[in-house]
């Protein structure tokens, strides 16, 4: 009853086009956005809009109804019509607008937003002209039955009939003095401007900006934590947001960001982080910090109390391991290999943010499939509404930090250790920068360490680059986590893994050295003492999904030549023994090398040759 009441007050009141499609557009562009989270200044600028303008409220509620439902049920044609749009000629337009001040913060570089955008203006203006139309053939028709129709005269002066009609229509006349036929007849724009309207717009203008002047830490603390959910994509949790602003100090005290593959542990946990900020452009959505520190971090904590994701649970990773000889993936090493590839997710994350390059807006045939893959693969992990496009950000980065440091940072499933993590010139568009970014993690004892380096992303472009090194892993660890114990030859000792490769995005090309000491291998039935052993491993594709290559001839080869050499030390060391004992002074197994064994010399004899040549 209510609405059939709003919509009676539409056709009973002056009704000009300006009216009509002031709301459908205003309505339909609401509609088909996804919300703040994408597009906070679209938004805003939309509602006060619809505030300021004389638009037609009814029709407008109206219309942000039907558009949503049409959003919901077309979301991935909004979001394929976006990356035509950004990806394709028009890319250069949308860019304009999305590196622009104030406009910065309508979200353009977002598929789902760029394609409601475009959507919303079809379907409201097409919207606004069918509904126009339709309100004036009514007003119209009820204008020829009020002037010529006597029966419709007769019927309309019954109360009954009026009551009903003011119960479900709001009444039965016109609005005012006039005619049906003068409502239809009229023309013109009216009073675009709702005065009670610009009033409400001027007023919590300037609320707003009093607030952003004298941001209170509850206000601050609040958005701050929306903002670090969206990145997480899980619960963030933060007690306080401290800002002197005077001071160039920005502190977050009480951080604990929630692991989204693991929801009873925090992936980062810091009782202080600080940072120094180097420059500022709300306007523009850009933020400098020259310094940030994190003081007494930690990562693997349990949580109190289990976090929550945001946006579509995390998926696993698809197999697209390399064919080659000797490779097998990680199902067939390792035991618990999902938890694995779990892990190895959140380093691929890494590398993406760090190195991943930006999207190639015109790439080969063959290249164009894997970025299409690509997209398909962020669009189902993320949600169609969050995915972006990072050739629109083309002046600066949003955030850029200058150092991050964080020294003794406490890992949960490693206790005896404390981390040191540096990183230098990070960006939420690296491409953007004319420096190199970095990462390097590494243990305070020395025992491991890893270094990215995206040299790519570099004014002067060179390969990723990837360092890594992790010493004395005990081999009956790695035993356990094998698939397949019966097939590895080696118990007791240690081993020494380094690598230094390269990788892009999430991808990588790993040539391993693995280093067995003071081990005992088995090779072809016969166990033996390996003092040391290197062989070579390479671990190629998606990090969070790799392939593992094993050359099973480079194996056995550096098996039998530690064991040859394990021998050759032994029989050294024996003969040098039974030759001491016979009051010989001992010599090395290497001296004797090259022509066989040397026996000690003797004095000549009578029976010698005259010359005394022995």
């Amino acid at each position: 009853m209510f609405v059939t009441r709003k919509l009676g007050k539409v056709i009973r009141g002056p009704v000009t086009l300006f009216h009509v499609l002031a709301a459908t557009l205003l309505g339909s562009f609401i509609g088909f956005s996804p919300g703040f989270g994408q597009a906070p200044g679209w938004n805003l600028l939309l509602i006060a809009l619809l505030v300021l303008l004389n638009a037609n409220l009814i029709l407008a509620g109206v219309t942000i109804l039907l558009t949503k439902l049409l959003y919901l049920l077309f979301l991935p044609v909004l979001f394929h019509l976006g990356v035509a749009l950004l990806e394709g000629p028009f890319q250069g337009i949308f860019a304009l607008f999305a590196n622009a001040p104030v406009s910065a913060w309508f979200g353009l570089e977002y598929y789902v937003v760029t394609g409601g955008i475009v959507t919303g203006a079809i379907v409201g203006t097409l919207l606004g002209l069918a509904l126009h139309r339709l309100i004036h053939r009514l007003q119209e028709k009820l204008g020829k039955m009020q002037e010529g129709s006597e029966k419709y005269q007769s019927i309309s002066r019954r109360k009954w009939v009026r009551a009903l009609a003011w119960v479900f229509f709001g009444g039965l006349d016109a609005k005012g003095k006039k005619t049906y036929r003068e409502l239809a007849e009229a023309r013109g724009i009216g009073n675009p401007i709702r005065p009670l309207g610009a009033v409400l717009v001027a007023l919590v203008a300037f609320l707003l900006v009093v607030t952003f002047i004298f941001l209170d830490e509850l206000v601050l603390t609040h958005m701050a934590r929306n903002g670090l959910e969206r990145v997480n994509r899980a619960t963030v949790d933060l007690e306080r947001l401290e800002l002197a602003a005077g001071e160039g100090r920005l502190a977050l005290h009480g951080l604990a960001l929630a692991d989204r593959n693991d929801l009873h542990t925090d992936l980062f946990r810091a009782e202080r982080v600080v940072a120094e900020i180097s420059g500022m452009s709300l306007l523009s959505r850009q933020v400098a910090l020259d310094r940030v520190e994190a003081i007494n971090a930690s990562t693997g904590e349990t949580r109190r109390l289990p976090g929550r994701l945001i946006g579509p649970p995390p998926r696993e990773p698809r197999d697209r391991r390399i064919e080659l000889p000797d490779t097998v993936n990680l199902d067939d090493v390792l035991s618990q290999a999902q938890v694995w590839r779990e892990r190895l997710a959140k380093i691929s994350e890494i590398l993406e943010k760090i190195g991943g390059a930006p999207e190639e807006t015109d790439p080969s045939t063959e290249d164009r499939l894997s970025w299409r893959e690509n997209l398909a693969i962020r669009a189902q992990t993320l949600g169609y509404a969050n995915v972006t496009s990072d050739n629109i950000i083309r002046r600066s980065p949003r955030l850029t930090i200058g150092e991050l440091i964080t020294e003794g940072m406490r890992v949960a499933q490693l206790p005896d250790e404390r981390i040191r993590v540096q990183g230098n010139h990070l960006s939420t568009h690296p491409h953007l920068l004319k420096q190199t970014p970095s990462l390097r993690i590494e243990a305070q004892s020395g025992r491991f360490g890893l270094s990215l380096q995206g040299g790519a992303l570099a004014a002067d472009p060179a390969p990723n680059q990837l360092q890594a090194h992790i010493r004395d892993i005990p081999v009956d660890e790695i035993a356990a986590l094998l698939a397949d114990r019966v097939q590895f030859p080696f118990s007791g000792g240690t081993f020494d893994v380094q690598t230094s490769g390269t990788w892009h995005g999430g991808g990588v090309d790993l040539p391993l050295e693995v280093t067995a000491r003071d081990t005992q291998a088995t090779l072809l039935g016969q166990s033996s003492p390996i003092r040391e052993a290197a062989f070579p491993i390479r671990v190629t594709g998606p990090l969070a999904n790799p392939s593992v290559q094993i050359p099973s001839d480079a194996l056995q080869t550096a098996l039998r030549s530690a064991a040859t050499g394990r021998l050759r030390d032994e029989l050294g060391r024996q003969l040098d023994s039974r030759l001491g004992e016979e009051g010989s002074e001992p010599r090395s197994l290497l001296d004797r090398a090259a022509g066989g064994l040397r026996l000690p010399s003797r004095r000549p004899s009578s029976d010698d040759e005259p010359n005394g040549n022995p």
